[in-house]
């Protein structure tokens, strides 16, 4: 019996940490704009002659910027999350496709197509196209 229940945890395990990762990636981007938006308002009062009321800008700065390092910071550990979910999901893989070339005694011909099927390289990329989207699993 092939270990099939636990190969789809693994795979469900590397989704939902690339999910997260384009989360924060989207996340650190708001916040990224809101911290350019408050420094230029700042900077514009503090251009005048005789500058008003700071109207908290400058509290908001420093929030914008602990947003960022805290977003910065979960980021930092969820790549680390990925990097381990891709390696246990290439291991799972190896593991499975050995399993299925000793159970139904594949040759090596078609243990090659079946490795070209489910590939066992798995980048840890989020950009554009990850593992699940080359394999279509």
């Amino acid at each position: 019996m092939l270990p099939l229940k636990d190969f789809f945890r693994l795979i469900d395990e590397h989704f939902g940490v690339r999910i997260q990762i384009m989360t924060l990636e989207h996340a650190l981007e708001s916040a990224a704009t809101q911290f350019r938006i408050v420094q230029k308002r700042l900077l514009s009062k503090y251009k005048h002659k005789s500058p008003s009321d700071l109207l908290n800008l400058d509290l908001l700065l420093k929030e914008s910027f602990m947003r960022i390092n805290t977003l910065a910071e979960k980021m930092e550990k969820c790549k680390t999350q990925l990097t381990v979910a891709c390696a246990k999901l290439s291991c799972a893989i190896h593991l499975l496709l050995l399993l299925l070339r000793f159970k139904f005694g594949l040759d090596s011909k078609n243990a090659f197509l079946t490795e070209a099927f489910l590939s066992p390289d798995v980048a840890d990329d989020t950009e554009s196209q990850g593992w699940e989207e080359r394999t279509k699993a």
